[in-house]
């Protein structure tokens, strides 16, 4: 069985004026990217574990998240309304 804080977790679902990222357990930091669903860099930052994601300026859709930590890289949609 998959272990539910071995993985980022993305919320609020959906998300509207922001989305905050909680990282896997004993991660402080990981670098993001958000993509529409045509493959366009949106947006990218260094951020820290909890920290409020602003989505300002972006279109209500759906997103593609691309978290990296350390060696391991994640991908989790993004809902926004």
């Amino acid at each position: 069985m998959n272990d539910p804080q071995s993985a980022p977790r993305l919320y609020p679902v959906p998300a509207k004026e922001y989305t905050i990222i909680s990282l896997p357990n004993g991660t402080a930091r990981a670098d993001i990217k958000l993509y529409d669903m045509n493959g366009r860099l949106l947006k990218s930052k260094t951020m820290v574990n909890g920290e409020k994601i602003q989505l300002d300026g972006i279109q209500p859709g759906l997103y593609n998240v691309l978290i990296a930590v350390k060696e391991k890289q994640y991908y989790e949609r993004l809902i926004i309304q």
